[in-house]
């Protein structure tokens, strides 16, 4: 049996995660005129206070995907790889968008 048509669960765990890096990664450089005019809506305009905020927002998302990944890992074991990492790919997704779209520092924290 030949293994040229079957994809190796190698590259596609690596293009999963090259997906969702450049997603997260995409939103950085504008990150902080975001944050700021979320910041200004707030009524908080200091240049030091927007600084912290981004720094709150950019270990929001770390601090998720840090709570998240050894229960979604532990329910991939049980349901399957390709399930969860479709999940993931799909509330990524939604998140980032939902982030985009925040009318309120708070909102941008929480997604």
């Amino acid at each position: 049996m030949s293994d040229e048509g079957q994809r190796s669960p190698l590259l596609i765990l690596f293009l999963v995660v090259l997906i969702d890096m450049i997603g997260f990664t995409l939103v950085i450089p504008f990150l902080t005129y975001f944050v700021q005019d979320l910041a200004e809506a707030d009524g908080f305009v200091d240049m030091a206070s927007r600084d912290w905020w981004v720094g709150i927002v950019l270990a929001s998302y770390t601090l998720g995907q840090f709570l998240f990944t050894p229960l979604l890992g532990a329910l991939s074991d049980r349901v399957g790889r390709r399930p969860i990492l479709m999940f993931g790919l799909v509330s990524n997704t939604i998140f980032l968008i939902s982030f985009g779209l925040a009318s309120a520092l708070w909102m941008a924290i929480a997604v």
